[in-house]
């Protein structure tokens, strides 16, 4: 029996965040006075009017992943996949510094067409942490990806804005006001 895994949707209305279904006591996230916060890591962040958390679940590497849209765009999603781990400065800085390469392998790279802009890679610091932000393109289906990958000594987070242009741009500017906020141990 597979208890992890939780489906929470949550509509987030201007008088607060609703919640539209019955939270377990297996959850993996759950919104509290407009917040998001996933239960293993302690990452937490504001879902603002308009949002939806949509699901939390198990995901790859031993990580669990949220996903959200915002109302204008139906199409197009956020996610955030969290991981807790322990890690020296020196391992998180190594990990955070490979993760573009590792996502192109993981998305197939030259064999899917699925190609980072070079000019898009950059560092950045976000709450006080290292971290890269990066955008995608997948030729193959011709969505867009925006990441930001923030790797500390107890948490790996990545945030990703997967769908079509102008509409991820767009999106991926509504998330970086949430990504500013968060709180990442």
């Amino acid at each position: 029996m597979q208890t992890s895994r939780v489906a929470v949707t949550i509509a987030a209305a201007a008088s607060g965040v609703l919640l539209a279904g019955t939270l377990s006591a297996g959850q993996l996230g759950s919104v509290e006075n407009g917040r998001y916060r996933h239960v293993k890591t302690d990452v937490n962040f504001p879902v603002p009017a308009g949002w939806t958390v949509v699901a939390t679940g198990p995901s790859s590497d031993g990580g669990e992943q949220m996903y959200m849209h915002y109302q204008t765009s139906p199409k197009t999603y956020a996610a955030v996949w969290m991981k807790q781990e322990t890690n020296t400065p020196a391992d998180a800085a190594a990990l955070l510094e490979s993760e573009v390469q590792r996502k192109l392998k993981q998305r197939g790279g030259d064999i899917t067409g699925y190609r980072f802009r070079p000019d898009s890679i950059r560092h950045v610091k976000i709450a006080g942490h290292n971290a890269v932000r990066a955008v995608a393109d997948a030729t193959h289906s011709g969505q867009v990806e925006y990441f930001t990958w923030i790797f500390t000594e107890r948490t790996r987070v990545q945030f990703d804005v997967r769908g079509v242009e102008p509409d991820a741009s767009v999106i991926t500017s509504r998330l970086g006001e949430i990504i500013q906020a968060a709180r990442i141990p």
